[in-house]
């Protein structure tokens, strides 16, 4: 499985797209390039320019109201949403919560509480699909459990990164 710089997961991301996109920007001599992700999801392309230096500065942004919260949370909830990825357990009782907070917020732009849900739900579902139910199965039985792929500590600390 490819390592990205985003915090969330997604089946066929664009970050091996990167390469292609810096390349672009290389080969037409474009600089003080300025890149604009209008339906941003986990940003793997943005986040990979803009930490290499190919790019100045990125904007993003997705329809999805539930990814354009978890954007915003980061860069405008930093702190309350690192200590409710801190504090919250990683268990299915706490998936049917957030399960349940996702339904009733998902509407919601630049929503804390949305953004958070959406995030514990793309990193606890299978394949980071927010419909899609708990790695390991609603009775935990799966070969791998519902936390796998929920790093308290590398989300935490890429979450940091992107709010700077």
């Amino acid at each position: 499985m490819a390592v990205t710089k985003s915090p969330l997961r997604y089946p066929g991301g664009k970050t091996q797209l990167s390469n292609f996109v810096s390349n672009l920007i290389e080969i037409n001599k474009i600089e003080e390039c300025i890149y604009i992700e209008p339906f941003s999801g986990g940003a793997g392309v943005a986040i990979e320019l803009l930490l290499t230096g190919k790019v100045e500065s990125i904007v993003l942004n997705d329809y999805d109201k539930a990814i354009h919260s978890i954007w915003y949370s980061i860069l405008n909830h930093t702190s309350e949403l690192i200590n409710l990825i801190r504090t919250t357990p990683i268990t299915i009782g706490s998936w049917y919560e957030q399960k349940m907070i996702h339904e009733n917020t998902k509407q919601f732009q630049n929503s804390l509480e949305n953004g958070f849900s959406t995030l514990f739900l793309n990193r606890t579902n299978r394949s980071g699909i927010i419909n899609a139910g708990p790695i390991g199965g609603y009775d935990q039985k799966g070969n791998y459990k519902i936390d796998c792929r929920f790093n308290k500590k590398a989300i935490i600390k890429k979450n940091r990164r992107y709010s700077k």
